[in-house]
């Protein structure tokens, strides 16, 4: 139960950390529509690492990932959905078009890696 509050208050963090890259990077043209392909391909390559960080960092057992991920992410998928509407200005922007589709492949990046290091994980084992 602990580790589960601890992955929530991660994801907490997480949330506002993606927020703040939006408040500051958006004014520097990185979700413009030329530059948003790199910044979408290096999220997915950096996706992996944070849920290998988060296991780790967490005391993971081997084959969870997907879990971590889960619980990670879903408490900033809330938190993007509830400021898109209530809080939009948060994000510093005056269309969350593209830098709100980041946040949400962002989530799906996580998820999927934590899927794919499971599937990884399991065909390893004997």
């Amino acid at each position: 139960m602990a580790r589960n509050i601890l992955l929530v208050a991660i994801g907490v963090v997480l949330w506002f950390a993606a927020a703040m890259v939006v408040r500051f990077a958006a004014p520097l043209g990185w979700f413009s529509p030329d530059a948003a392909p790199i910044v979408f391909a290096v999220s997915a390559a950096l996706a992996p690492l944070v849920v290998l960080a988060v296991h780790r960092l967490t005391g993971g057992q081997p084959g969870g990932h997907l879990r971590t991920a889960a619980l990670a992410s879903t408490p900033a998928l809330l938190l993007d959905g509830m400021a898109f509407v209530w809080q939009p200005q948060l994000y510093g922007v005056p269309d969350l078009t593209l830098p709100g589709a980041w946040l949400l492949y962002g989530v799906g990046a996580i998820l999927a890696s934590g899927l794919t290091l499971d599937v990884g994980t399991s065909r390893s084992a004997p």
